[in-house]
């Protein structure tokens, strides 16, 4: 009963820094640093096969650049919200406008 009461399974939701999902894996939190980027990776199922090409694919996804990996764009989020990051810069045309499409 010790885990449970101390946090859960999963860490306890809102309990302490480092519990949820994560398990306080400890990197830079949110996505700041480094900025988003293309991953290129070259795809290596087929490797030494004489006559097969290799070839090499982009992902776009944050969660695919090396910094990011070990963690879901869910948790990338909550950090960036957590920062008071929630993607829109202040004094752009979105918050200015008062409209996310221009209206206003």
């Amino acid at each position: 009963a010790g885990a449970a009461a101390a946090g859960g399974a999963f860490g306890g939701f809102g309990a302490a820094p480092g519990g949820g999902f994560g398990g306080g894996a400890a990197a830079q939190p949110g996505t700041g640093n480094p900025p988003y980027q293309v991953t290129q990776r070259e795809d290596s199922s087929q490797a030494g096969t004489p006559g097969v090409a290799s070839q090499k694919f982009n992902y776009h996804s944050i969660c695919m650049m090396p910094a990011y990996e070990g963690k879901s764009f869910e948790e990338l989020r909550g950090e960036d919200y957590a920062k008071g990051n929630k993607g829109i810069a202040p004094g752009s045309a979105a918050g200015a406008g008062g409209g996310l499409f221009g209206g206003g």
